[in-house]
């Protein structure tokens, strides 16, 4: 993690950069504004979030937010969850057909990954194990 301090006067200010990386979703769908957005709610599916987590959490700026958030909201991909004071926060809308079928796409490409890194871990054990002498006879 990489980590920048700022000196204010006689005060230093330890801020972590944190970098956007991107899923095995957006891999396959595309990396567009409305895809991390939907990535991004996928992956905290059951969360509510402002349009400023959404930003942060996508890494793209607030104003983007303000003007996409409408469009997937308007096509039923992401709804309005609730409001805490004057604070909307949304969700994704687990009922959209297309959301549904999302969310079974990430489900198994997280599976097939982990499938890979298993089969991947099983064979560099094997190759590793060739490698050892041979359990001495008792």
């Amino acid at each position: 993690m990489d980590v920048n301090i700022y000196k204010h006067s006689q005060y230093n200010t330890i801020m972590e950069k944190q970098t956007y990386e991107k899923s095995i979703l957006l891999e396959v769908i595309g990396d567009t504004v409305e895809n991390r957005i939907i990535d991004f709610l996928i992956e905290g599916r059951g969360l509510d979030y402002s349009k400023k987590d959404i930003a942060e959490g996508c890494d793209i700026s607030r104003p983007t937010v303000y003007k996409v958030l409408p469009r997937l909201i308007k096509e039923s991909i992401v709804k309005e969850q609730r409001m805490i004071g004057r604070i909307a926060l949304y969700a994704l809308n687990l009922t959209n057909e297309r959301v549904k079928a999302l969310v079974r796409l990430e489900e198994t490409l997280l599976k097939d990954s982990m499938n890979s890194m298993t089969g991947e871990k099983i064979n560099s054990i094997a190759r590793a194990k060739s490698y050892l002498p041979a359990p001495a006879a008792v």
